[in-house]
């Protein structure tokens, strides 16, 4: 009521919004507060004083307290409600309008305290420019950490939403993203934000595309290189491998930009199983293509996946994509047969089928033992079939001259 009816005296409204402020910090205050529209007078309040940068840095963090629900239960109710007041709207124009970093920042302390809910979402925040916003920020702030920490979060939670994700993705962010994970390598909550919404990103062609033509692939297996041992972030970027992987077009540039740290990237988590399964899904997806194969022995990839199988012999999940990647590489030439059996490859898939045959066993993987043996020996045999008769020709040759 103070607000609204002083509106011309500056200290007095300071005053009142410095205790609607505090009152904000209890959840049954914000309630209450809501229900008779403060939110829709602090933003009526920054309308009016829209050139005092005072007035309008305090009404912000009020908004941003009246966004600070602690209790689940009724976030979204409260969010909701902060939105149809007006909110989003007010605090996109200030972010669209302002030069003050500092007042930037805390507009995006409201944002990202708002529940992004999919329906609060489409309702007020993208009508009301936060894809732009968002964009316009990973351009203009990318050496600015604290506002790179909310725009990352923000678009991880919007990209869940197909139809936001499509307009997210018009903006080609991803190169952005990538731009400030190199800048702010050393925070791990906004590195781990950008690769997951990368990650997401990739589901469409389009951005696997801009991601390889950036450069983006170096980027990726630099980051792999300084931050792989933080175990989330290196799941999470193997992921975003695997993704870009499984496009026909891209494997092989994934393969010869980064085997060798796919393949050692697990040196400091060689005991879980995990991370294991998930360089070996990517190491399999190589020993698909021809292409990539002597990549994956000259870099060791045979030793690793060996490895990985006596460590583990119980992680089914792993033992299985195993037996599939020495099924693909044994099976690729006669040399590469011998160099999988000469490396212990055979021995292995027989201990696998052996270990998983019987009652309680695994015929999945008993079968896909036994017939990768198969193949592999017959590839070996082939080839030597193939040198006995290019020495009998040679005899014969010799003979007939």
């Amino acid at each position: 009521d103070v607000i609204q009816r002083h509106n011309e005296h500056k200290s007095l409204q300071q005053a009142a919004m410095r205790t609607i402020g505090n009152l904000a910090s209890i959840d049954e205050n914000i309630r209450w507060l809501l229900e008779n529209e403060c939110a829709a007078t602090v933003v009526n309040c920054i309308e009016s004083h829209c050139d005092d940068m005072e007035v309008v840095s305090i009404a912000v963090d009020v908004l941003a307290n009246l966004a600070s629900v602690e209790d689940q239960q009724f976030e979204l109710q409260l969010h909701k409600m902060m939105l149809k007041q007006g909110t989003s709207d007010c605090i996109m124009k200030l972010i669209q309008r302002s030069k003050d970093v500092q007042l930037i920042e805390s507009c995006w302390d409201v944002i990202s305290a708002i529940t992004m809910e999919e329906e609060l979402c489409h309702d007020y925040l993208v009508p009301a420019g936060i894809v732009q916003c968002m964009s316009n920020a990973m351009k203009k702030y990318d050496w600015h950490i604290g506002i790179m920490e909310h725009v990352a979060h923000l678009i991880h939670a919007m990209c869940y939403y197909e139809e936001i994700l499509v307009s997210i993705a018009e903006e080609e962010i991803v190169p952005h993203l990538l731009s400030a994970m190199l800048q702010h390598a050393d925070s791990e909550e906004f590195l781990l934000n950008a690769q997951s919404s990368i990650t997401i990103f990739l589901q469409h062609e389009e951005e696997q595309e801009i991601l390889v033509e950036e450069n983006g692939l170096d980027t990726l297996f630099n980051l792999m290189q300084s931050h792989g041992s933080n175990k989330v972030f290196l799941i999470e970027l193997l992921n975003t491998l695997i993704r870009l992987a499984c496009n026909e077009k891209y494997v092989e540039k994934v393969a010869l930009a980064g085997m060798n740290e796919v393949i050692h990237c697990n040196e400091k988590f060689d005991s879980d199983p995990h991370i294991l399964s998930k360089v070996m899904t990517l190491i399999g997806q190589f020993a698909l293509h021809d292409r990539v194969l002597n990549d994956i022995i000259q870099f060791g990839g045979v030793a690793f996946i060996i490895d990985a199988v006596s460590q583990h012999p119980e992680d089914e999940n792993l033992v299985i994509q195993a037996i599939h990647s020495l099924d693909n590489i044994g099976t690729g030439s006669a040399e590469h047969a011998h160099i999988v059996t000469e490396q212990g490859g055979i021995e292995v898939l027989q201990h696998c089928a052996d270990a998983y045959r019987g009652q309680g066993g695994n015929s999945e993987i008993v079968m896909s033992a036994e017939s990768a043996i198969i193949t592999i020996e017959s590839q070996r045999e082939l080839a030597e079939k193939s040198q006995v008769n290019s020495a009998k020709n040679m005899i014969s040759h010799l003979e007939s001259h």
